[in-house]
């Protein structure tokens, strides 16, 4: 309800210009909760980013599933993904190669997508 009496001003506005605002994760356990999150909108301006890093961070650091499990859970309501590589302990900002993601999982995932994510 919080979320919805913030971004409520936001949500309209970025419908009336024909903008979509994106819900990235931090530390998600549960990559399904955004994506509802982002769906009780119930509008076309607010869908679901994902960074990769703090995929792997949660992944690392409390349990939550694989970065590709964010990309599954996300679905077509994926529209934004920040690129980033980590070593699932701290949010690195490393260049794609440089951690230990599995981008092969990743990328696979993402080829599934008819949202064609940014």
């Amino acid at each position: 309800e919080y979320c919805h009496l913030t971004l409520r001003d936001a949500v309209k506005r970025a419908e009336d210009i024909g903008c979509t605002m994106v819900l990235e994760n931090i530390e998600d356990k549960d990559p399904h909760i955004r994506v509802a999150l982002a769906d009780s909108f119930k509008s076309p301006a607010v869908a679901v980013s994902i960074d990769t890093g703090h995929a792997y961070y949660a992944h690392g650091s409390t349990g939550a599933p694989p970065v590709d499990y964010f990309v599954h859970a996300a679905g077509n309501r994926l529209q934004h993904v920040h690129l980033q590589d980590a070593d699932g302990y701290a949010d690195r900002h490393w260049s794609l190669g440089e951690g230990t993601i599995q981008w092969r999982s990743v990328f696979a995932a993402l080829a599934r997508l008819e949202s064609n994510p940014r």
